[in-house]
């Protein structure tokens, strides 16, 4: 799920943390950022906006987003710095929003994201894996020089 629209409030961690024990919280009227989201061009107040065309895939999520000015997509994923946004094919920055989840600013208009887990480790991994997978195994499976299997004695 992606949200959009809330009154932005900046805080910090501990802050925050104090801000959201309280059960009076509308988490689709408010989202707290930290402080250093002040300077990405949000005016104060509601936004008019809305998400269209969500789309969650392994590793990537994807919406459309129609604002009547720049806004705040919340999306309900934990916050991981791997994760890396663009819009329109830009690349645009995440905070973490309400402690625990990625935000990013939309601009006025109609505009497409794109988050992606961009994890270096995980991408070697999955090569090393595929690589495996293409050379039999590395050499671990199967008959050796055709003479002998595993599980064989020889003899």
């Amino acid at each position: 799920m992606v949200t959009s629209g809330q009154v932005v409030v900046f805080l910090g961690e501990a802050a925050t943390l104090e801000r959201m024990s309280k059960q009076t919280n509308d988490y689709r009227r408010v989202v707290f950022l930290p402080p250093d989201a002040e300077g990405a061009g949000l005016a104060g107040g509601v936004a008019d906006s809305r998400i269209l065309d969500m789309q969650f895939k392994n590793h990537q999520i994807q919406f459309r987003t129609e604002a009547d000015r720049a806004a705040v997509a919340v999306i309900a994923q934990s916050y991981y710095h791997r994760w890396k946004a663009e819009v329109d094919g830009v690349p645009t920055r995440l905070w973490r929003a309400n402690y625990a989840f990625p935000a990013g600013v939309v601009p006025t208009g109609r505009h497409g994201v794109t988050v992606r887990y961009g994890s270096w480790a995980l991408h070697l991994c999955l090569g090393l894996s595929g690589l495996t997978a293409l050379g039999g195994g590395g050499g671990g499976g199967g008959r050796r020089g055709g003479r002998r299997g595993w599980g064989t004695r020889p003899g």
